[in-house]
């Protein structure tokens, strides 16, 4: 359980760098200072989190995954027909959210049905894992639509637009947390 922890601690902060980096790179009166720093913060955090997190998903656990690797096999055909559904009937341009967004929601399952059976060593319940699981969905979802609907908005709405996925995941992810007991 360690590990899910962690990892998730790590992709709250990767949130946290990525939104600072939007904030100051797209703000609407124009960009603030050097903001690539940011991004690669996020960067190395993002890729910290993905690879911690996997390990812990990829560890022995008692009792019984609800999912097993279907997230990772739906998710990836999920990517593939929202970039030719998005790109070719939507015309919207492909940039790297589609990816993350998509890839989020596989980790996340995974990672919620890991956690799920590691229930009596700082994990949660069966239960929890699959309100997390419908808020995830949920979240992916309100950020595909921000993903969507970015281009055609103002800027100002475009901007905010851009943020709340990063908002929305790093909260779920944070309040993940909390439920969350690594081994001491």
């Amino acid at each position: 359980m360690t590990k899910i922890f962690y990892g998730t601690a790590a992709l709250v902060m990767c949130c946290v760098f990525y939104l600072i980096w939007w904030v100051l790179a797209f703000r609407p009166a124009g960009k603030v200072g050097v903001t690539w720093p940011w991004l690669i913060f996020a960067a190395v955090f993002g890729f910290a989190g993905v690879i911690v997190s996997v390990g812990g998903i990829n560890t022995d656990v008692p009792g019984h995954k609800m999912l097993g690797i279907w997230p990772l096999i739906v998710g990836i055909c999920a990517y593939f027909a929202l970039l030719f559904i998005t790109s070719h009937f939507m015309h919207r341009m492909v940039t790297t959210e589609l990816v993350l967004i998509v890839g989020w929601t596989a980790l996340q399952f995974m990672v919620l049905d890991t956690a799920q059976c590691l229930a009596s060593s700082g994990g949660i319940s069966r239960q929890t894992a699959v309100a997390f699981m419908v808020l995830a969905l949920i979240v992916a979802v309100l950020s595909l639509i921000a993903y969507l609907v970015y281009y055609k908005l103002p800027v100002v709405k475009g901007y905010i637009a851009g943020m709340l996925p990063l908002i929305m995941i790093g909260v779920l992810m944070a309040v993940e947390l909390v439920c969350f007991r690594p081994a001491k």
